[in-house]
């Protein structure tokens, strides 16, 4: 226990994080570096939809390449 005349008004203490508080704030940071990550393609969801957006042009450029042809007939 300190006395009040020990007690330094002006020292700079930062309030402690309740465990909601600091539970939160790891989620938010989790999330952000979850989003970077997924941004630059690193994680196992953003290479599936690479992937699956890979399939869709190719079969997109096939299906225009068929109704060329068509038209050309």
């Amino acid at each position: 226990m300190k006395k009040v005349t020990e007690v330094n008004p002006n020292e700079d203490t930062k309030p402690e994080l309740s465990r909601r508080e600091r539970e939160a704030l790891e989620a938010e940071r989790a999330q952000a570096n979850y989003q970077r990550l997924h941004a630059k393609g690193k994680t196992e969801e953003a290479r599936a939809d690479l992937a699956r957006l890979a399939i869709i042009k190719k079969q997109r450029e096939e299906a225009a390449k068929r109704r060329e042809e068509e038209r050309l007939s």
